[in-house]
This record gives structure tokens, C-alpha cells and sequence, in this order.
């Protein structure tokens, strides 16, 4: 996966760990943090439901409340997921928002929230 914050900081030097007081500071002000995942560029599908877990653990331990030595927003706990979907296949996304979702019974609520195209019902995102 690649972090990508329109050139507001380097993911890959560990630039990004600046933001970490940003994070926390609007998260002081009641305002919700997301990791928006997919967008309108690049490559990106989901393979299988292992594949799903396997992203959904990643997102966990690097962006949510799990462990990771290599966290590119430094400590900050980011508060869940937008499913920004618009390429690829359908396929497993309703797997991975089910295994993200899970992480919720470890003690902080993920939400989760999405990105639809218009029309309704969502090609990406309708399961």
C-alpha cells in the first residue's frame, strides 16, 4: 500500500509521523480522523477474502489502534476507514469493511464510511 497525501508530507522518509499532533488535536475537538482508501487513480483490487484480512489487519496495525514499528502517521490513532472505491473490482470490499468493522471489540470503535458514484446503487460499493 502507498500513502499518498497530495505532497503535504513523505510517507516512504517517515515525514508523515509530523502530523501526528494535527491528528490529535482535531481529534481533541470532536472531529473524526479517516483513512480514505482506493480514489480515482491508481491500481488497486481485492483478490480474495484472505486478501481482505490481510489488508484489514495492515490498516489496523499501521492506521488504527494496533502495533506496527513502521506506523507512517507516527502514534496517531486514526478513528476508521472511507472506502473511496472507483476502479478495480467490487469484489471483497464488503469482506474487508466486515474484518475492519470486528476490530470494534478490541475497545475503540473503527467506523466506516463510503464514497459513492452516482447512479445509485453504487458499482463499487454496493454490496
Amino acid at each position: 500500500p502507498v500513502l499518498n497525501l497530495a505532497d503535504h508530507c513523505d510517507a516512504a522518509s517517515g515525514g508523515c509521523t509530523s502530523l501526528t499532533d494535527d491528528i490529535n488535536y482535531c481529534q481533541s475537538q470532536g472531529i473524526k480522523v479517516l483513512l480514505s482508501i482506493g480514489g480515482g487513480t491508481g491500481s488497486y483490487i481485492l483478490i480474495s477474502q484472505d486478501d481482505a484480512r490481510q489488508v484489514a489487519d495492515y490498516i489496523w496495525n499501521n492506521y488504527l489502534g494496533g502495533q506496527s514499528s513502521s506506523r507512517p502517521l507516527g502514534d496517531a490513532v486514526l478513528d476508521g476507514v472511507d472506502f473511496d472505491i472507483e476502479g478495480g473490482s467490487p469484489d471483497h470490499y464488503d469482506d474487508l469493511a466486515y474484518y475492519l468493522s470486528a476490530y470494534s471489540n478490541q475497545g475503540k470503535k473503527v467506523y466506516l464510511t463510503a464514497a459513492p458514484q452516482c447512479p445509485y446503487p453504487d458499482a463499487w460499493v454496493g454490496k
